[in-house]
């Protein structure tokens, strides 16, 4: 009701007022009164994205370089795509790594054939450490690099320790010893974080 009345003035006085000043004052508090004086304004109501939870859990591969050249690899199969976090070494549980190569292989087919892999090597400075130091320094093979094949060449990928690549359905992860201190039989686990959607 008193918006209303206080309306009518402002027109009245719009209308009666010989200044051209104080006409477009009024005219501009009546609009302001008209328009937006009082008014709610309601907001759209938007609706909450809520991403689904993310699960992790912790898979241990272990495998293994018998003295001989004979290598036992070890895999594990998704059931789900998830993501798997690269891991930045590979620790040597039984032997040495020497300076030595080990793998692991990612999206790996039943066929063999698989996406990429990254190298790691042992840390000591030859094949077969002597001092205490150097053999202490072969109790892991570290992280070095990844490749894709392409073409039947292998190019470097910017794929890093802890980086998540993402491990399709039905396909595996392979850790693989490719070489160690031929004096032991080496054994090596890698431990990766396995995130599910």
């Amino acid at each position: 009701m008193l918006k209303r009345v206080t309306l009518n003035l402002l027109r009245t006085a719009i209308f009666k007022t010989k200044c051209y000043n104080l006409k477009l004052f009024y005219f501009s508090i009546y609009c302001l009164l008209l328009v937006g004086c009082g008014k709610k304004i309601e907001q759209p109501t938007t609706e909450e994205v809520r991403r689904p939870r993310l699960e992790s859990s912790i898979v241990i591969l272990k495998a293994k370089l018998f003295k001989t050249g004979n290598a036992v690899d070890e895999e594990y199969t998704f059931d789900d795509d998830a993501e798997v976090r690269i891991p930045e070494e590979i620790e040597v549980t039984q032997g040495n790594a020497g300076n030595q190569l080990a793998k692991i292989y990612f999206n790996v087919n039943p066929d063999g054939s698989y996406g990429f892999h990254c190298e790691y090597f042992g840390g000591a400075s030859s094949q077969t450490p002597q001092s205490p130091e150097d053999i202490t320094e072969g109790h892991s093979y570290q992280f070095d690099t990844c490749y894709k094949e392409v073409n039947g060449n292998f190019e470097v990928i910017n794929y890093y320790p802890g980086y998540e690549s993402i491990q399709y359905e039905n396909k595996s992860v392979v850790l693989s010893i490719v070489g160690a201190d031929p004096r032991f039989d080496t054994q090596a686990s890698a431990e990766f974080e396995i995130i599910n959607h």
